[in-house]
């Protein structure tokens, strides 16, 4: 086939797929010209997911009559005109690219009336052109329609997903602006249903109450840190509350809302010693650098920035953020070093720190790892656990040590607290045994109209794991009884995470395994928690009698071995 040149229509398909991949980054795209325009009131509609019906509203400052002509051309934008502006970027948007590719992948009609202009203009756009235009007579802002969504990409739509899925993609896309800018007001609806609405309140805090709830907005600690070049303004979860993905994480630049793995990492790493492992904070950050310092031109989705001097911001993230945790926290074991036992061994003086509940002996009566030159084995098949002589004792408040002729055993204490919980609990649902407790005083918390709807949609699932949850009108709940393995813990934010564990998944039996994992791992003993000889023996003794002992229900391994060989080669005897 020899070398043609494509035709402007289909290069600009092409081109489209890097702007627009899906409803999400269509909405993204729009919702940045709204607040570019200035709107103080930012609307969002969709159908079947956006890929039907997509439509914006905002009462920013319009586009005036003269720029109707350049709307649809590519790389046409009022946000910059020279190569210096690119130094100095302030708005959201600036490729001029947007409407240009939205409307080479669907069906655009605008209806617009800029300030200080009586008409408006109704317009029409496709395959990457103004098709029509006439007078209109509506109020000041902006309304952009965008329908049948890469219905001439029939290859494209075939990737798109569940309508449940676009959904999730849509909202995880509007969450952050609607954080980021809390003086003005958000609205997400899906087929007439709302998911989100920030009501313009002009406080971060409040924002965050209506996103997430009241008791995590209201545990939220505030952080302030600025220099002459640095401005950096946080709310941060204490340790006590976590949850078991990245996503409530949201860190802007600017205004804008960025995808950082470096930024993440500095963020986790603050909190290290704080959560277990695979547990994530809820965070947002705010960070203000002058524009000449970042590169926001690296990828045309614009969620991705170069930062000048970033280590230095790193660490300056990672610092305040870990320096509050310290200042506030109540857990100082793992803080500061100053550790207070490291190794407790099973002798007459041993004891729980101050004012703890037995909890483990409480709750049971109702790749591998480098090591020098040598390996840790992943346990593998079922041993004998009965002689508690051979309990050596615990290190670091996390780790049993175990051991026999042939090798040393560390079986990690929650984790293996969780695998009996989990299989414990999958039994007790299985029998029908009652698991639920009352609540002497209910919980009530507050959800944005999306996680009530989740709630209603699964109260029978709810229930037969313990919950009976009663759903007060479209903006609360009550809790008014728990599964029994959980009671005393912090109620309200094990439901929350029940609730993401449901947002997450769709069929009834994944929902099923991940509510039982969920709940283990939350009724479970926690590493920094100490445990006398007893409790240790009745864990391993527990774990033995499980059907698969060598993990936890999240496939992590609950046991390693060190063989008595590899210990011999690293004192030289063998």
């Amino acid at each position: 086939m020899s070398i043609q040149i494509l035709t402007p229509f289909l290069a600009a398909q092409i081109a489209a797929g890097e702007v627009v991949e899906n409803a999400a980054s269509a909405i993204k795209e729009l919702v940045e010209n709204s607040i570019d325009a200035d709107s103080s009131t930012i609307k969002i509609q969709i159908a079947n997911g956006g890929l039907n019906q997509i439509t914006i509203l905002d009462n920013g400052s319009g586009i005036a009559q003269d720029d109707i002509h350049s709307l649809f051309k590519r790389h046409a934008t009022s946000k910059i005109q020279t190569e210096k502006d690119l130094e100095n970027i302030i708005s959201l948007g600036f490729r001029g690219e947007a409407l240009h590719s939205l409307s080479s992948v669907s069906e655009i009609e605008i209806h617009t009336r800029a300030k200080n202009e009586t008409t408006g203009t109704r317009l029409q756009g496709q395959k990457g052109s103004l098709v029509y235009w006439e007078p209109w007579m509506g109020n000041e802002g902006t309304i952009v329609s965008v329908t049948n969504l890469f219905s001439n990409l029939p290859a494209r739509l075939k990737f798109m997903g569940s309508t449940r899925s676009m959904i999730g993609k849509i909202q995880s896309v509007v969450t952050p602006y609607a954080i980021n800018y809390p003086e003005k007001d958000f609205l997400l609806e899906s087929d007439g249903k709302t998911l989100l609405s920030s009501y313009g309140m002009n406080n971060h805090r409040e924002v965050i109450t209506a996103l997430y709830g009241v008791k995590t907005a209201e545990s939220l600690i505030s952080i302030r840190e600025y220099n002459e070049l640095i401005d950096i303004e946080a709310l941060v979860s204490p340790p006590s509350i976590s949850r078991s993905n990245r996503k409530y994480i949201n860190i802007s630049i600017n205004g804008r809302p960025v995808l950082n793995r470096n930024i993440t990492h500095s963020i986790t790493n603050a909190y290290r010693g704080f959560l277990p492992i695979g547990r994530y904070p809820v965070v947002s950050l705010s960070i203000k650098l002058p524009p000449k310092e970042i590169d926001a031109n690296v990828h045309p989705a614009k969620t991705e920035v170069r930062i000048h001097k970033q280590n230095e911001l790193l660490g300056i993230i990672s610092n305040v953020i870990r320096a509050e945790l310290i200042k506030t926290s109540s857990i100082t074991n793992f803080v500061s070093g100053s550790i207070q036992k490291d190794i407790s061994w099973p002798a007459e003086n041993i004891a729980l720190s101050s004012g703890k509940i037995n909890d483990y002996e409480h709750i049971s009566n109702s790749k591998s790892n480098e090591w020098t030159t040598h390996k840790f084995q992943i346990f593998s098949g079922i041993e004998d656990f009965s002689n508690e002589n051979k309990i050596l004792g615990q290190i670091w408040q996390s780790y049993i040590l175990y051991n026999n002729e042939k090798e040393l055993t560390l079986i990690d204490q929650h984790a293996a607290h969780e695998r009996i919980n989990y299989e414990k609990i999958l039994q007790e649902q299985k029998d029908e045994i009652n698991i639920q407790q009352g609540l002497l005083e209910p919980v009530i918390d507050s959800a944005n109209e999306h996680i009530i709807n989740l709630i209603r949609k699964n109260l029978e699932n709810l229930s037969n794991y313990g919950w009976e949850v009663e759903i007060f009108g479209n903006s609360s709940y009550v809790i008014r009884s728990v599964p029994t393995i959980i009671s005393g813990k912090n109620i309200d934010l094990v439901f929350r995470e029940i609730i993401d564990v449901i947002s997450e998944n769709q069929k009834i039996p994944i929902i099923h395994e991940k509510l039982a994992a969920t709940i283990a791992c939350h009724s479970s003993i926690r590493a920094g928690q100490s445990m006398n000889h007893n409790e240790m023996n009745n864990l391993i003794n527990d774990l033995a009698k499980c059907n698969a002992p060598e993990t936890c229900p999240h496939g992590r391994p609950t046991i390693l071995r060190i063989q008595s060989g590899d210990i011999s080669k690293q004192f030289g005897r063998t």
